[in-house]
């Protein structure tokens, strides 16, 4: 009996004991998967962090890359085209930040001055440097400074081109869809040649190269002068093969092509002035912003800057001056005429007298 209540004891102590053992277990499978369960709750949350910082960090970039977007606008690209050298830098700082990128076209590189000027006005090209008479068929009115003897000297001719010629035909400049930035002139009305030109017999021995404009032409063609109506890249090539032997100037030009080379003699006559031009397409210049036009502006009356040509040409060249005699002058002089009339036909009589009005022959 004794013997039996103590297996029953021993039983009941390892059932007990088992159970225990399993409780335990029990136990700690829960904390196990308890501390799990916890640990994938930390690792999501962690997660779920990671992917706001990398959100963060996307959105940040986005708005990086946009102000990147926005800084490359304030560079704005202008494209200049002349037959000569372009003297403007190739980036111009901008009051208001920005920064005006210049893509600089010389030595007629997008064609003749009157490819460049139209260029200029169909808006292909931003910016045209070059003579002014030259754009008569692109603003008509500009064939008004084809007149002969219109100053009586340079220093007054110059500052009413500055002043109240600047301002009357800019209105022409825009109804053709372009804006004058700045002009200048070369008081250089002078003829060079192979052969000295005292008297009215000399002139109208000469074969002369003009440049491209009816009204020049017919001025000379006018005083019984042989007349070739050149381009200035066309002049040596007429000089080789004796078909010209003189040249009405701009002397900038023909010095820039090399065609100063060919001459001996230098005929100062003070009719007509070289004047040069900056133009610019209208609607490119209005979408510039104010600081960019006042720097644009000021670049474009810097690039145009002359010498005392004259004085250069016989420094560097050894040209003789061959001194026209009275009556030849008289006889250039007596050829104004001719020109205005033929204005008054092209343009109409009401608008040359306007013009001739701010004049002093």
């Amino acid at each position: 009996m004794s013997n039996r209540v103590s297996t029953r004891k021993r039983q009941e102590e390892k059932a007990n004991r088992k159970a225990e053992g399993e409780c335990g277990m029990k136990r700690v499978v829960k904390s196990v998967m308890a501390n799990l369960f916890c640990g994938i709750l930390i690792l999501g949350i962690c997660g779920c962090g990671g992917g706001a910082q990398q959100s963060t960090d996307v959105q940040a970039s986005e708005e990086s890359a946009v102000g990147t977007s926005a800084s490359a606008e304030k560079t704005v690209r202008i494209s200049v085209a002349s037959a000569t050298e372009i003297n403007m830098p190739d980036y111009i700082s901008c009051k208001d930040g920005s920064t005006l990128e210049i893509l600089k076209y010389p030595d007629s590189m997008l064609g003749s001055d009157h490819d460049m000027i139209q260029g200029c006005q169909a808006g292909t090209i931003s910016v045209f440097i070059g003579s002014a008479t030259v754009s008569i068929d692109t603003v008509p009115e500009l064939a008004l400074l084809s007149v002969p003897y219109l100053m009586n000297d340079y220093d007054q001719y110059q500052e009413v081109l500055q002043s109240t010629w600047k301002a009357w035909f800019q209105q022409y400049y825009q109804k053709n869809g372009l804006q004058l930035l700045t002009w200048r002139s070369d008081y250089d009305g002078c003829l060079v040649s192979t052969v000295p030109v005292h008297t009215r017999k000399d002139l109208q021995n000469i074969n002369l190269r003009t440049m491209k404009n009816r009204y020049r032409e017919n001025y000379w063609a006018g005083l019984g002068v042989n007349v070739f109506s050149l381009t200035y890249d066309e002049i040596a090539y007429y000089l080789q093969t004796e078909q010209i032997n003189a040249s009405e100037a701009g002397l900038n030009a023909m010095m820039h092509f090399g065609d100063m080379k060919y001459f001996r003699y230098i005929v100062p006559l003070g009719h007509i002035p070289a004047s040069s031009s900056v133009v610019m397409n209208q609607e490119e210049y209005e979408a510039l912003t104010p600081a960019q036009q006042e720097a644009l502006v000021q670049y474009a009356e810097k690039s145009i800057v002359y010498e005392d040509s004259i004085e250069k040409c016989i420094e560097k060249y050894g040209l003789e001056v061959s001194e026209p005699d009275e009556d030849l002058l008289e006889m250039l002089q007596g050829g104004r005429q001719g020109v205005i009339d033929n204005l008054k036909r092209s343009l109409g009589a009401e608008l040359v007298e306007d013009f001739l009005s701010t004049t002093t022959p």
